[in-house]
């Protein structure tokens, strides 16, 4: 399983543009120790596996299926969510009632 979630970092990694130094750079790790989680040969924990997917805009899950190739930008399936933050920053705040 180490090995499959490895290539799925890859892929996306590929598809991201970024280089191995980049992505350890962000996550405040080793090249090296990246290296040997997209390898397979260390376990990742679920910790890092958040921090790597928040690095490609992408979910958690999408290390669990097959990243699509021919997409043109990994992070597609956060574009209604990245509407909704715009639209919600446009929205006034609430009120404040305080209670009786």
């Amino acid at each position: 399983m180490d090995k499959l979630i490895g290539e799925r970092i890859r892929k996306f990694r590929a598809l991201s543009g970024l280089s191995q130094e980049n992505v350890a750079e962000e996550l405040g790790m080793s090249t090296a120790n990246y290296g040997k989680i997209e390898r397979g040969e260390i376990t990742i924990s679920v910790n890092h596996l958040f921090a790597i997917a928040t690095v490609f805009h992408i979910h958690p899950g999408d290390f669990f299926t097959e990243p699509n190739s021919t997409a043109k930008e990994p992070n597609a399936v956060y574009a209604p969510i990245q509407d909704f933050i715009e639209l919600q920053a446009t929205v006034p705040p609430c009120k404040k009632i305080s209670p009786k």
